[in-house]
């Protein structure tokens, strides 16, 4: 399931595309894939997941594994898989049905076959011999031959190209870690003593450093409790900005309504002046608010709009 999700995932991102391709190829790497659960409709996928960068590394101990694939009413779903893989690794394998499908699949090779025959007899000048050739097709590796391969030999093949047979070398060999390797000679080690805790690699007991791993514990403690801290400042600074935002869409408001009688106003300058340094304010530091102007603010409209309640007032007296 977790691998048509995956692959549905991509085909969906590849269609999005203009050329309906990924950008980057992308390949599941399925080691043990004939132990894995079926995956859905896994000869459709090898089959049309190519043209969209999609590719499949199945790691398979042989052919038959991939039976499991064929249905009731579908008997060659297997041949249809193999045959959509264009690249074949082989390291080894012992089942006789995938050896001979190997064999046969590197082709043949045309060999001379010499035969001689001779004949003896009693007399002065009797006997004679022959001998005659013959061109024959022979398997360029033999079931046999490949079974007795050297396991340090891969035999290669790829469409389109002849195939071949190469020396390697696995990569546990020349990636080798001292940190993850313990080495022991077992004709040696008779009570155990090689394995004695205190040899091993410090990676493999971290107990062997209480102290250093405690303080590491600690710093990932406070590690972690500074991260709480600062998202909690962060979500309490979010409020603080959306509450001064609401205060100033208000101002808004009041000060387009003081803004009628800012001639006989006397605060108006101030007022005018705060909301210059909230602007300033805002343009420096990315629209966010200062608590602080905010309030000054604030307090400058209250003078004004008491001032203009004032002149109403006296205006209606009158």
């Amino acid at each position: 399931m977790l691998i048509d999700q995956i692959y549905q995932a991509l085909i969906d991102c590849a269609n999005s595309k203009e050329d309906l391709k990924l950008e980057r190829k992308f390949f599941f790497m399925l080691d043990e894939a004939g132990n894995l659960p079926p995956i859905l409709n896994l000869d459709n996928k090898v089959t049309i997941s190519r043209s969209r960068n999609v590719f499949f590394q199945l790691v398979l101990q042989d052919y038959n594994q991939l039976k499991k694939y064929n249905t009731s009413t579908n008997h060659n779903v297997d041949s249809i898989i193999r045959s959509n893989l264009q690249f074949t690794y082989f390291l080894n394998s012992i089942d006789e049905k995938t050896l001979s499908d190997l064999s046969n699949s590197l082709g043949k090779k045309e060999v001379i076959k010499k035969s001689t025959s001779k004949s003896s007899s009693t007399s002065t000048n009797g006997g004679s011999s022959s001998e005659s050739e013959s061109v024959e097709e022979k398997p360029l590796m033999s079931v046999a031959e490949i079974k007795a391969k050297n396991k340090e030999y891969a035999i290669i093949q790829k469409i389109g190209f002849l195939p071949m047979i190469v020396k390697t070398k696995l990569a546990y060999k020349y990636f080798s870690n001292d940190n993850y390797v313990f080495e022991c000679d077992e004709t040696e080690n008779t009570v155990n003593e090689s394995w004695n805790y205190q040899d091993l690699p410090d990676v493999e007991l971290p107990v062997r450093n209480p102290i250093k791993n405690y303080d590491q514990l600690n710093d990932s403690s406070r590690a972690k409790k500074a991260r709480e801290e600062s998202l909690n400042k962060e979500l309490n600074d979010k409020k603080v900005q959306k509450k001064l935002i609401l205060e100033m869409q208000n101002a808004r408001g009041s000060i387009k309504e003081l803004s009628e009688y800012k001639d006989k106003i006397s605060e108006w300058p101030k007022l005018a002046l705060a909301w210059q340094k909230i602007l300033s304010f805002q343009q420096k530091y990315k629209n966010k608010l200062s608590s602080e102007l905010v309030n000054d603010f604030t307090k400058s409209i209250n003078i004004c709009l008491d001032q203009m309640n004032d002149i109403k007032t006296a205006g209606a007296k009158t």
